[in-house]
C-alpha cells in the first residue's frame, strides 16, 4: 500500500497554504486554542482524591471508589 500525505496547496498570486506541520507546529497551535488552558487545569478533585488513596483498600477499590466520586461530580 502507498500512502501520500498533502503538505501544502500554492496557487500563483495566493499565499501558500500549509497543511502538513511539525510536533512544534502542532503544539504552538494547541496553545492558542482554549486546549492549552484545560491542559493546564488543576485535580478540582484533590482532596477527596486523597482521602480515597489514604484508606486501607486495594488499588481495585480505590480505582473504584474514585470512578464513582468522578461520576457523581458530573452526572
Amino acid at each position: 500500500m502507498l500512502e501520500f500525505e498533502l503538505s501544502q496547496i500554492a496557487f500563483p498570486m495566493q499565499p501558500v497554504q500549509s497543511y502538513s506541520t511539525s510536533w512544534a507546529d502542532v503544539n504552538d497551535a494547541l496553545r492558542k486554542t482554549s486546549f492549552d488552558s484545560h491542559c493546564r487545569m488543576g485535580n478540582p478533585f484533590r482532596k477527596e482524591v486523597d482521602e480515597i488513596v489514604a484508606r486501607q483498600l486495594t488499588n481495585d477499590e480505590k480505582l473504584v471508589a474514585i470512578l464513582r466520586l468522578i461520576q457523581s461530580k458530573i452526572t
